[in-house]
């Protein structure tokens, strides 16, 4: 050790001890052991870096007490580390006396003198040597000896002894890792190109920069994570795990590469891809664009499932080919630079092995035909196209007969004000003509408005092409009435509405009934023909019924047509109360006279002493007295409640029937 201090940790029987300065080398004779807290004073845990710079006798049972048995031949300094890292050359004693009986060299006795025969050439950081076998965690394998960190550029290149395996680490690197790495043109072993191989199912490779293949690299199994540029002029070759694209900056991915599963999870901008590109088992996009170009991003596993996690943060700028199964929905994640167009089909009857999708964020080719030739969907006129782009979606072999379209718009400047005002158009290419579709169209299908997603939904269709979503003729409302309301005051009915705009409003008729049932005219007030501000208006009402009265507009239009308002009641009181008493019937159980002097429409409630609801009847008689009967076989001997009311009084009466 050297140019430090021993920090003692926790406390002096934790065992959690570490030295802040330079470690040299390592020497242990009782194992390294695999992390602190392991509850001895013999051992200690391997200082990181120093996997070739140390040395641990378990080559026999009694190590505890160890002498160097190994050549003492002139060697250079590298050649003396590698002989004082090899079991091979120690020998233990069982004991004291056994260890101080042979003469060798040891800390009391004689000392070794290093004969070398030049200067320690320890090598280059991040160079490949694979002198002692595959084992990327092997710092045998390594130059200068020590296994490569984060922040070191690994290269494989000229004639190397072994492939590089990549497992699942050792307890003081268990993550492979480097800066950029770079598997030469010229790297060979023996007469076959060099192989970098990630191959265990814990396996993890972090390539913080760039990575450059001109020779083989394999995913076989486990994790690599690229997170700057990726480069293939070779063999890439992906059979199992996962790879990932979680750079921190905008990543580009060059060459030809046929991926397993693959996660882009890129927190900037996303990734660029120069080639087309296979993914044969999931594509999950999690974070980051994918930017394809004229290039394709080919998915070869024909599941549903196949595509997942996709949104507005991740998605295909490009051309997106899906293999498909005869029957099955499959999401469509694409869209522009600035903008995720989701598209679903739903394929019922088919013999499609791809579907390719695109999305074309400028319009162009043909335009929707405008008046007096303009399509229509449920006898409405189609004006113009959502301005935000359109869809491509077309099958590389086969056809459908039958399938179901759904397009989500977003970043559209020029929605309709309600869902319905919408439908998908497709024409078969850019030389076509825009094409509705009424009988394959549901109002109750389309969901969203104005600036906010808008979804639209074609079914049962056939053949594919240009897709487009566009905006109906709005039908506005000729009246906007923000209230209506009817207040009673004494003997009079103050009506008073207001409206936000009106669009061809003649006038409006005042009705009134006293059921609720049957209106008649009662007045008229003249509207304001067409405006755009709100307006207020009031009729009274002079001749009011006694009792309750129902209120409502009619709105009528310069051409006749018509609609009616929500209907509101109010009580103008007689100045008596409701009231009811019994009498005695021996033909009923029970007999009642109610006085109802306001009139209107009544309800009868029959309980038990408990409150609990036994019996109930609608009255509806339009008197200021009646009687109502309840035959023997509704009630028990026993005592009852009586309830009369309405909503503006109740009346109650007890009845003992014997």
């Amino acid at each position: 050790m050297q140019g430090g201090a021993w920090d003692y940790g926790t406390s002096l029987y934790d065992h959690d001890a570490y030295y802040s300065g330079n470690v040299l080398y390592g020497w242990t004779a009782t194992s390294w052991k695999p992390d602190y807290g392991y509850g001895s004073t013999k051992g200690s845990t391997i200082f990181p870096g120093l996997e070739c710079f140390n040395t641990d006798v378990t080559v026999n049972s009694n190590h505890d007490k160890v002498k160097y048995i190994g050549p003492l031949t002139t060697a250079t300094q590298f050649e003396w580390i590698s002989r004082i890292n090899d079991n091979a050359n120690w020998w233990g004693y069982a004991d004291n006396t056994a260890y101080n009986s042979v003469v060798g060299y040891d800390y009391s006795g004689t000392c070794i003198t290093f004969d070398i025969n030049g200067l320690i050439s320890i090598g280059s950081a991040g160079v490949w040597t694979g002198a002692y076998g595959e084992d990327w965690f092997d710092c045998s394998n390594w130059e200068n000896l020590r296994i490569p960190n984060g922040s070191v550029d690994v290269v494989i290149s000229g004639a190397v002894s072994n492939n590089v395996t990549i497992d699942d680490g050792i307890s003081s690197v268990p993550e492979a890792e480097c800066n950029s790495l770079t598997i030469a043109s010229d790297a060979t072993v023996g007469p076959f190109d060099a192989v970098v191989d990630v191959n265990h199912t814990d396996a993890v490779l972090n390539i913080y920069g760039n990575m450059s293949n001109d020779q083989v690299l394999e995913l076989t199994d486990g994790e690599i994570h690229f997170m700057g540029n990726f480069t293939n002029n070779d063999t890439y070759t992906h059979t199992a795990g996962t790879a990932f694209f979680d750079g921190s900056d905008s990543q580009s991915l060059s060459g030809t590469a046929e991926f397993y599963n693959l996660t882009i999870e890129n927190t900037s901008s996303g990734i660029i891809v120069n080639n087309d590109i296979t993914i044969n088992n999931i594509l999950t996009l999690t974070d980051g664009l994918v930017n394809s170009g004229a290039n394709t991003v080919i998915i070869d596993n024909n599941a549903t499932t196949s595509v997942t996690g996709h949104s507005s943060a991740s998605y295909i700028v490009g051309i997106l080919r899906r293999s498909v199964a005869a029957t099955g929905s499959y999401d469509l994640p694409v869209g522009s630079a600035t903008n995720y167009q989701l598209a679903n089909i739903t394929l019922n009857t088919s013999t499609i092995d791809y579907l390719n999708a695109q999305f074309t964020d400028t319009h162009s080719g043909t335009t929707l035909p405008g008046s007096p030739s303009y399509i229509t969907v449920d006898g409405d006129n189609i004006i113009e196209l959502l301005d935000n782009g359109f869809w491509t979606i077309s099958p590389v072999t086969g056809d459908a007969s039958d399938y179901t379209v759904t397009l989500t718009s977003t970043g559209h400047t020029n929605g309709g004000a309600d869902a319905t005002d919408h439908t998908i158009v497709k024409r078969a290419n850019s030389a076509g003509a825009w094409t509705s579709y009424d009988a394959n169209h549901d109002d109750a299908t389309q969901s969203g408005s104005g600036s906010s997603p808008i979804t639209a939904v074609l079914t049962n269709l056939n053949g594919f092409s240009d897709f487009a979503i566009a905006k109906k003729e709005e039908n506005l409302l000729p009246v906007e009435l923000l209230f209506f309301d009817a207040t009673a005051e004494k003997s009079i009915v103050n009506l008073d509405w207001q409206t936000a705009t009106e669009i061809n409003n003649d006038y409006f008729i005042i009705e009134r009934s006293a059921d609720g049932l049957y209106f008649s005219s009662i007045g008229t007030i003249k509207g304001a023909g067409n405006s755009l501000n709100q307006i207020d208006y009031k009729f009274i009402d002079k001749d009011t019924i006694i009792g309750t009265s129902y209120y409502r507009l009619k709105q009528v239009d310069y051409n006749g047509d018509f609609e009616y308002s929500q209907i509101e009641n109010v009580l103008i009181e007689s100045g008596k109360n409701l009231s009811v008493y019994s009498i005695i019937d021996p033909d009923y159980a029970a007999s009642i006279v109610v006085n109802n002097p306001n009139k209107g429409s009544l309800t009868l409630n029959i309980t038990y002493m408990s409150g609990k609801i036994i019996y109930q009847e609608k009255l509806d008689y339009q008197y200021e007295e009646f009687s109502v009967k309840i035959d023997k076989s509704k009630l028990r001997p026993g005592m009852y409640i009586f309830h009369v009311y309405n909503q503006h009084e109740i009346a109650t009466q007890k009845v003992i029937i014997f």
